[in-house]
This record gives C-alpha cells, structure tokens and sequence, in this order.
C-alpha cells in the first residue's frame, strides 16, 4: 500500500514506506529511489498490465476492472 500515489500521463509515481515495497520494487522489476524510511517507484502503464494480479495481496475481482488491496476500497 502506498503513502502516495501520483498518477501521470505513462504510469504512477508510488511513494511508500521502504517495509512495504513489493517484490518487484526489492527485485528491481520497476524503477525506484530508495531513500531509506521510505521508497519512490516508478509503475509504468505497461509494468502496471504486465504485473497486475501477480503480488500475493492483490487479486482480480470477477468482472471487475481492476485489483484490490487488503484495506483498499472494493471495486
């Protein structure tokens, strides 16, 4: 879950705390800026389509257009 998400025109600017960075920020998947407390990513629209549904707290919702988080508004 992030502290801050800023959407722009090719993707998302995420900025959370570095105990919650996803495995595909700690991997190196997608872009960031680790600034210790807390972490900047860069969620390109495409790295958004390519790794949809593939964290372990994110799932697609049957005829939903999107994904849910655990303390995330249902679709």
């Amino acid at each position: 879950m992030s502290w801050i998400k800023v959407r722009l025109g090719a993707g998302t600017l995420r900025i959370k705390p570095r105990s919650q960075m996803r495995s595909f920020e700690t991997e190196g998947v997608v872009p960031k800026l680790d600034l210790g407390l807390f972490v900047i990513s860069w969620w390109s629209d495409a790295a958004q389509k390519r790794y949809a549904g593939t964290h372990k707290w994110t799932y697609k919702i049957p005829g939903g257009s999107g994904s849910n988080e655990p303390g995330s508004p249902a679709n």
